[in-house]
């Protein structure tokens, strides 16, 4: 919610969102781009398959504008993945302040605003689902 307005082309002053989902070098996933929006709701569920858990895995989520043959980073929260673990079978809300990440960002002037806010749901490899 509240996210930077990325696209400044004339009268246009949204960003076309999208969030991509990281968890400890597994393969990551990403919603759909909701068009024009500065805050947006997404209803894509995303599942990542953990293949082990050796120790407790931490999460990016990173908030994109999809652009015409461009991608800006708008920010990103990073967390552990600890409580939906220890909450396995329940869903536990989250609402994080969007950060930034120098390396991302086209100019160290760049504002990041907004949070993310979303749901987790940790499903066990035993209880019924694909481990995360």
């Amino acid at each position: 919610t509240n996210l930077r307005a990325a696209d400044k082309f004339l009268l246009d002053t949204k960003s076309d969102p999208f969030v991509v989902f990281s968890v400890d070098g597994c393969a990551s996933k990403q919603t759909a781009v909701v068009k024009q929006e500065l805050n947006p709701t997404f209803k894509d569920t995303i599942n990542i398959t953990i293949p082990s858990i050796k120790s407790v895995p931490s999460m990016l989520v990173e908030v994109m504008d999809k652009d015409p043959g461009s991608v800006d980073f708008l920010g990103q929260v990073s967390l552990s993945l600890a409580e939906a673990i220890g909450a396995a079978g329940r869903e536990v809300k989250v609402n994080k302040k969007l950060e930034g990440d120098a390396s991302k960002m086209k100019s160290a002037k760049t504002a990041v605003s907004g949070n993310a806010l979303f749901t987790l749901l940790w499903t066990p490899a035993g209880g019924g689902g694909g481990g995360g």
